[in-house]
């Protein structure tokens, strides 16, 4: 009855399933993790196995240290039933990140509005005037050059297996002095642009992701009030959130917003010292800035290439002839151009 039953599940796959005193043994090949698992589970249902939930993968929330699990990367485990399936390929996911800060009117200015998408592609803008793609906002910070509009923080690149975590940082850790039995122990806190990252290919070759960013920096002016040890707080920004695209697609995590209000002072040397008086002699000018994080994300299945198709740089030195006549001479058949060569560039 179950082998029967899988055959007609699955009649693409090669399984087997074997008994070896109380325990069911299943091997074979399969195509994928996810038809792995679906045989896996049917089996231990048919067979009503006692059954737990696991889940391994767990992304840092920043509080506390606190670890947060992922409920779709869970994993059901039967007594008894033990998976040796083997799949052919195994899926892998590139992830091509983008982290950027924005001011509020550079935003504006293109007239991009969140809360009003007319609809149409995950990871499109759309309005009465303009049409970008998250590639195209992240094209114009770069190609601005000026970062009072906009520049951009990190682009990392990360591949991973389906189902699998991965993360990045750039930054550094600052010591944390925490107060335990009288005595100080100091502790790292990690600081910078940080990812933690969670992928998994679905049947219907649809790419569900989990992202964790934080983007934090050292902040001078609140610092800890302690008489023995003086450390600077961390000014952060992050979110957490779980899409679900297709290969190919991007997406735009936004609003995470910051608020920052600088005043300076501009006086003339000794005059603008004297008490009353001073005044005069001095000026002061408030800033108010106001910056936007934007994090792109683009997905894409991974197929794996041979040896022969990986092109690498190359250096070919060039010869005498061709710096003299200015020539690339890359192109022409190799025993007709060391003929050329060898008569002087006659032939």
């Amino acid at each position: 009855m179950l082998k029967q039953t899988l055959i007609a599940r699955f009649p693409d796959e090669s399984i087997s399933v074997s008994n070896v005193g109380d325990q069911v043994v299943l091997d074979g090949t399969v195509s994928s993790e996810e038809v792995k698992y679906k045989i896996y589970r049917l089996v231990g249902e048919m067979l009503k196995k006692n059954v737990s939930k696991v889940n391994n993968h767990v992304i840092e929330t920043g509080e506390n240290n606190r670890e947060e699990a992922l409920q779709y990367t869970a994993t059901y485990v039967y007594d008894g039933v033990i998976n040796n399936l083997k799949v052919l390929t195994t899926e892998q996911i590139n992830v091509k990140l983008t982290i950027a800060e924005v001011s509020s009117s550079f935003l504006s200015e293109l007239g991009v509005s969140y809360g009003d998408i007319g609809g149409g592609d995950v990871g499109k803008f759309y309005n009465k005037l303009l049409d970008f793609t998250a590639q195209d906002i992240v094209a114009i910070i770069a190609a601005s050059g000026n970062d009072d509009i906009g520049q951009v923080l990190a682009e990392p690149n990360l591949s991973v297996i389906s189902g699998e975590t991965a993360s990045f940082l750039v930054g550094g850790e600052i010591p944390l002095a925490i107060k335990e039995d009288d005595t100080y122990t100091i502790h790292y806190k990690e600081y910078g642009i940080k990812l933690s990252m969670v992928a998994k290919v679905t049947d219907s070759e649809n790419i569900r992701l989990s992202l964790l960013p934080e983007v934090s920096s050292l902040d001078s002016v609140n610092r800890s009030d302690n008489s023995s040890y003086n450390f600077p707080s961390l000014k952060t920004r992050k979110a957490q959130t779980t899409v679900q695209l297709k290969d190919g697609q991007s997406f735009v995590l936004a609003g995470l917003l910051t608020t920052e209000e600088r005043e300076s002072l501009r006086k003339i040397p000794i005059l603008g010292d004297i008490p009353i008086l001073g005044a005069l002699f001095s000026s002061t000018k408030s800033d108010r800035k106001k910056t936007e994080l934007i994090i792109v994300a683009t997905v894409n299945l991974v197929d794996p290439v041979k040896t022969e198709q990986v092109k690498l740089p190359a250096f070919k030195k060039t010869s005498d002839l061709e710096r003299l006549l200015r020539i690339d001479l890359s192109g022409v058949d190799e025993p007709e151009l060391q003929r050329t060569i060898n008569a002087g560039g006659f032939n």
